[in-house]
């Protein structure tokens, strides 16, 4: 094996390493934040966090818990405690 090669490996200190994979799981973890979805038990309606229900006032990007206490489902009018987590 010609160590030419392995010139990037010498050049990725501890430090680079920990910085380049927190980086990573960080935006993995971002990703999967506003991946959450809920869904409506009565008619099947969903609630995605990344997608928001624009039509009713709530950005894309809302979370479950910062949707509105007298949020009610678009199809069927329950209420938010008739949603459960996917």
């Amino acid at each position: 094996m010609h160590f030419s090669k392995l010139s990037w490996y010498n050049n990725f200190t501890p430090d680079k390493w920990y910085v380049h994979n927190r980086r990573n799981y960080m935006n993995t973890f971002r990703k999967e934040e506003f991946n959450m979805k809920y869904v409506c038990s009565i008619c099947g309606w969903i609630y995605d966090e990344e997608e928001g229900y624009p039509d009713g006032g709530i950005a894309p990007g809302t979370k479950w818990e910062d949707v509105p206490e007298d949020f009610v489902c678009p199809i069927c009018s329950v209420g938010k405690d008739q949603f459960t987590q996917e």
